[in-house]
């Protein structure tokens, strides 16, 4: 089974409504304006310091046939 992951950017608020998608977190950077290094470090300290990012790294698992 390969591993294919989403990312996304999602509302500040508790419901975490996905306002974009993308397939790379360098396509989302693009898309929301920032840079590569702004996403991979909110999901980073998110993760390490246990709050919640904007930015989300979502795994999809895909059955290799």
């Amino acid at each position: 089974m390969a591993n294919k992951y989403l990312w996304l950017r999602v509302s500040a608020d508790k419901y975490e409504w996905p306002e974009i998608i993308a397939n790379s977190a360098t396509e989302l950077a693009r898309k929301a304006g920032v840079t590569r290094g702004t996403i991979f470090s909110s999901v980073s300290n998110a993760k390490k310091h246990n709050y919640k990012s904007i930015y989300k790294q979502v795994r999809i698992d895909e059955d290799e046939e």
